[in-house]
């Protein structure tokens, strides 16, 4: 093999490798990104703590009814 068909052998191999490297990573991130995403709830829950009993229940009632 003279020197031109080495390096055309290599430029080959290369793009070969670059494109099976873009298949891989297109695999791995439709796997891991577009599987598994879950879909958007219609509504978010928020919630929040509120001391019923205790020292400050007195004032922690007032906001536990607010918040319902």
């Amino acid at each position: 093999m003279n020197n031109t068909a080495l390096s055309r052998l290599a430029k080959i191999i290369a793009i070969a490798v670059i494109i099976i490297a873009v298949v891989i990573a297109l695999v791995i991130y439709y796997y891991f990104f577009v599987m598994s995403a879950k879909p958007v709830p219609e509504y978010i829950l928020i919630g929040t703590s509120a001391d019923l009993t205790g020292g400050t229940a007195f004032i922690e009632k007032g906001f536990h009814y607010a918040y319902q």
